[in-house]
Protein backbone atom coordinates (compact mmCIF):
# COMPACT_ATOMS: atom_id res chain seq x y z
CA UNK A 1 0.00 0.00 0.00
CA UNK A 2 2.73 2.39 0.80
CA UNK A 3 4.15 1.87 -2.66
CA UNK A 4 0.82 2.45 -4.36
CA UNK A 5 0.74 5.84 -2.16
CA UNK A 6 4.37 6.84 -3.54
CA UNK A 7 3.36 6.26 -6.87
CA UNK A 8 -0.10 8.71 -6.63
CA UNK A 9 1.99 11.14 -5.16
CA UNK A 10 3.93 11.27 -8.13
CA UNK A 11 0.94 11.53 -10.63
CA UNK A 12 -0.46 14.36 -8.66
CA UNK A 13 3.19 15.98 -8.35
CA UNK A 14 3.76 15.57 -12.57
CA UNK A 15 0.42 15.09 -14.03
CA UNK A 16 1.14 18.54 -16.21
CA UNK A 17 5.04 18.40 -16.67
CA UNK A 18 8.11 16.58 -15.77
CA UNK A 19 9.80 19.90 -14.20
CA UNK A 20 13.13 18.37 -12.45
CA UNK A 21 16.03 16.18 -13.18
CA UNK A 22 15.67 12.69 -14.29
CA UNK A 23 18.39 10.08 -13.88
CA UNK A 24 19.32 6.53 -13.93
CA UNK A 25 17.85 4.73 -11.40
CA UNK A 26 19.57 1.39 -11.32
CA UNK A 27 21.21 -1.39 -9.32
CA UNK A 28 25.36 -1.58 -8.67
CA UNK A 29 26.15 -2.18 -12.20
CA UNK A 30 25.82 0.92 -14.41
CA UNK A 31 27.36 0.91 -17.86
CA UNK A 32 24.91 3.53 -19.14
CA UNK A 33 22.96 6.47 -17.86
CA UNK A 34 20.33 8.55 -19.09
CA UNK A 35 19.77 12.28 -17.91
CA UNK A 36 16.97 14.03 -18.28
CA UNK A 37 16.53 17.86 -17.44
CA UNK A 38 13.52 19.62 -17.83
CA UNK A 39 13.28 23.31 -17.57
CA UNK A 40 10.51 25.35 -16.28
CA UNK A 41 10.85 27.44 -19.73
CA UNK A 42 10.08 24.46 -21.78
CA UNK A 43 13.33 23.72 -22.51
CA UNK A 44 15.79 20.56 -21.42
CA UNK A 45 18.58 18.41 -22.05
CA UNK A 46 19.31 15.26 -22.39
CA UNK A 47 22.37 13.39 -21.71
CA UNK A 48 23.28 9.93 -23.04
CA UNK A 49 26.75 8.47 -21.37
CA UNK A 50 28.51 5.64 -21.43
CA UNK A 51 32.55 3.97 -21.30
CA UNK A 52 31.99 5.69 -24.83
CA UNK A 53 31.65 9.16 -23.85
CA UNK A 54 28.85 11.48 -23.43
CA UNK A 55 25.99 12.73 -25.89
CA UNK A 56 23.90 15.81 -25.24
CA UNK A 57 20.70 16.20 -26.95
CA UNK A 58 18.77 19.29 -26.38
CA UNK A 59 15.08 19.29 -26.67
CA UNK A 60 12.19 21.29 -26.05
CA UNK A 61 8.67 20.33 -24.45
CA UNK A 62 5.30 21.47 -23.48
CA UNK A 63 2.53 20.10 -21.71
CA UNK A 64 -0.45 18.77 -24.00
CA UNK A 65 -2.48 17.16 -21.78
CA UNK A 66 -2.81 15.29 -18.08
CA UNK A 67 0.15 12.81 -18.48
CA UNK A 68 1.07 13.69 -21.97
CA UNK A 69 3.69 16.53 -23.10
CA UNK A 70 5.11 17.08 -26.59
CA UNK A 71 8.74 16.46 -27.11
CA UNK A 72 11.05 17.93 -30.17
CA UNK A 73 14.34 17.70 -29.78
CA UNK A 74 16.87 20.76 -31.62
CA UNK A 75 19.89 20.36 -33.16
CA UNK A 76 22.52 23.07 -33.27
CA UNK A 77 23.32 22.54 -36.78
CA UNK A 78 20.14 22.85 -38.28
CA UNK A 79 17.09 24.92 -37.76
CA UNK A 80 14.08 23.77 -35.42
CA UNK A 81 11.01 22.07 -36.72
CA UNK A 82 7.61 21.05 -36.05
CA UNK A 83 8.06 17.73 -35.41
CA UNK A 84 6.39 17.02 -31.79
CA UNK A 85 6.69 13.89 -30.67
CA UNK A 86 3.63 13.01 -27.85
CA UNK A 87 4.77 11.06 -24.85
CA UNK A 88 1.99 9.63 -22.91
CA UNK A 89 4.08 8.85 -19.42
CA UNK A 90 3.35 7.50 -15.94
CA UNK A 91 5.32 5.99 -12.63
CA UNK A 92 6.12 2.42 -11.83
CA UNK A 93 8.15 1.01 -8.81
CA UNK A 94 11.70 -0.11 -9.39
CA UNK A 95 12.91 -2.86 -7.72
CA UNK A 96 16.83 -2.90 -7.83
CA UNK A 97 19.22 -5.26 -5.61
CA UNK A 98 20.38 -2.23 -3.23
CA UNK A 99 17.00 -0.32 -3.88
CA UNK A 100 13.40 0.43 -4.98
CA UNK A 101 12.64 3.50 -6.45
CA UNK A 102 10.12 5.43 -8.46
CA UNK A 103 10.77 5.41 -12.19
CA UNK A 104 9.02 7.22 -14.94
CA UNK A 105 7.99 5.07 -18.06
CA UNK A 106 6.27 5.83 -21.61
CA UNK A 107 3.05 4.53 -21.95
CA UNK A 108 2.94 0.68 -22.51
CA UNK A 109 6.87 0.66 -21.92
CA UNK A 110 9.15 0.46 -19.11
CA UNK A 111 11.34 3.18 -20.39
CA UNK A 112 10.94 7.23 -21.21
CA UNK A 113 11.17 8.18 -24.77
CA UNK A 114 14.38 6.88 -26.50
CA UNK A 115 16.59 6.66 -23.67
CA UNK A 116 18.32 2.84 -22.81
CA UNK A 117 18.13 3.41 -19.02
CA UNK A 118 14.96 3.12 -16.35
CA UNK A 119 15.24 6.81 -15.32
CA UNK A 120 13.60 8.67 -11.61
CA UNK A 121 13.95 11.79 -10.15
CA UNK A 122 17.09 13.33 -9.26
CA UNK A 123 15.70 16.46 -7.69
CA UNK A 124 13.10 19.34 -8.82
CA UNK A 125 14.04 21.95 -10.55
CA UNK A 126 10.89 24.52 -9.11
Amino acid sequence: MKNEALIKQYQSKFQHNLIGKWTTKAGTFLMMTDTFEFKVDGTGIWIIASGMGEEVINFEWRPKAAFTIELREIDADFAETDDWVPINYDFKLLKTDISEAVILVQEDRDTFYLAQTKIGLLRNLD
